[in-house]
């Protein structure tokens, strides 16, 4: 057990005790969470996630502060269970100042690592379209309208494109994207916006729990759907499930800007991340059809 393992251990034991774990092991670790997991006396097995001080958006230059995550993470898990959707249960968190841990406890649940299968994942995240969003303003939502942060978040990582890799686009106007993002007969959710495997368990294919929440928006759920395309995840099976898909449908020009939103991510992380110009190339091309089909579609 490393020393970040153990300063887990001892602040249950001072904080938490009803979720004390003798001995903790890393399951997990990314640039938002360190997971660790363990057993209580009683046999229960539970997950400590630990956030990093401090979440970067390496394109906007900005910092997200870690119990804000925290919060939102132990607020959506415990919605989604008043709702029957499947989420662990949270049983406490702990926020310490100077050198202590910011953490939230949760449930192990079960999950055998196999890709749930994409009927089973069209119906849950349809059912959580479904369900009334709670009333709070999600962390990566602060600072303005739901399509202010999409239009920034677009023209924003485009410019970090362009900076990094020298590719040109034909990037619209800002009053022009605002007004295509502000669909006005949109149906409003909460949306997940990292609906994949990593934040699914599963068991035979039939998911056992959602959770990782940090990108967590409350909007259309076209939006979501729009970028599980991009990102390739949407095929029959996925629709089968999902079902009602085509009550959301967006006009043309929202549902490329939609697109965008998703795809632009997709290039900047390619740019930056990705070592296989292929990928990259792919990526800028598809930002550079977007484009130039958003211009057709918004004229």
């Amino acid at each position: 057990m490393d020393i970040l393992g153990k300063q887990v251990v001892e602040q249950l034991v001072g904080e938490l005790p009803q979720c004390a774990i003798a001995e903790v092991n890393l399951v997990a670790d990314n640039e938002v969470f360190t997971l660790f997991g363990g057993a209580t006396e009683d046999g229960r097995l539970l997950i400590v996630k630990v956030a990093h001080e401090y979440i970067p958006d390496k394109i906007h230059r900005r910092q997200f502060n870690a119990r804000e995550i925290l919060d939102q993470e132990a607020l959506l898990c415990t919605h989604c269970r008043a709702h029957g959707l499947p989420a662990p249960v949270i049983h406490g968190k702990s926020y310490r100042e100077g050198s202590g841990l910011d953490f939230v406890v949760l449930d192990w649940l079960e999950d055998d690592h196999v890709t749930p299968d994409p009927f089973f994942m069209g119906s849950t995240l349809n059912r959580l379209h479904s369900m009334n969003p709670p009333a709070f303003e999600p962390v990566a939502q602060r600072g303005g309208p739901l399509e202010k942060m999409i239009c920034t978040a677009i023209l924003d990582r485009t410019v970090a494109i362009t900076r990094f890799n020298q590719r040109r686009f034909r990037m619209p106007a800002v009053e022009n994207l605002l007004a295509h993002l502000s669909w006005p007969d949109r149906r409003t959710s909460l949306l997940h916006m990292d609906f994949t495997a990593r934040s699914l368990s599963s068991v035979g294919g039939v998911i056992t729990g959602v959770s990782n929440w940090t990108n967590a928006l409350i909007g259309p759920p076209t939006l979501e759907l729009m970028g599980m395309d991009e990102h390739g995840l949407l095929d029959d099976s996925f629709l089968g499930g999902y079902a009602n898909y085509e009550m959301f449908r967006a006009p043309p020009a929202t549902e490329t800007a939609f697109r965008l939103y998703a795809a632009t991510e997709i290039a900047i992380k390619s740019v930056l991340n990705t070592p296989d110009p292929a990928n990259e190339i792919k990526a800028l091309n598809r930002v550079d059809f977007l484009f130039e089909e958003f211009a057709r579609l918004s004229n």
